[in-house]
C-alpha cells in the first residue's frame, strides 16, 4: 500500500472555483459518474473505493456540464445578526 497516495486520494465537492489543473495545466482531479448520473470527484487518480472502476480525469466539457457554480451549505452563510 502505498501511503502517499491514501493521503492524498480523498473524495471531495467541487465548484468552479476549485482548481481543476496545475499551473502546467496537469489535472488535479478525477471523477467517477455513476449508473444513476451522479458526478463524484476525487483527488487523485485511480480506482474508485467501491465499484473498483477506474477514475477518470477532469476535462473542460466535464467542468462546464456538471460542476456547480457554488455548493449551498447551511455552515457557508454568515449568521443573523441577534438584536
Amino acid at each position: 500500500m502505498d501511503r502517499v497516495k491514501l493521503n492524498s486520494f480523498k473524495k471531495v465537492e467541487v465548484t468552479m472555483a476549485t482548481d481543476f489543473f496545475s499551473e502546467d495545466e496537469k489535472p488535479l482531479i478525477w471523477y467517477f459518474k455513476t449508473k444513476g448520473g451522479e458526478m463524484e470527484f476525487f483527488t487523485a487518480p485511480g480506482l474508485h473505493p467501491i465499484t473498483g472502476e477506474t477514475l477518470r480525469k477532469i476535462t473542460p466539457y466535464i467542468i462546464e456540464t456538471y460542476v456547480p457554480l457554488h455548493i449551498n451549505n447551511t455552515d457557508s452563510f454568515l449568521p443573523r445578526n441577534q438584536e
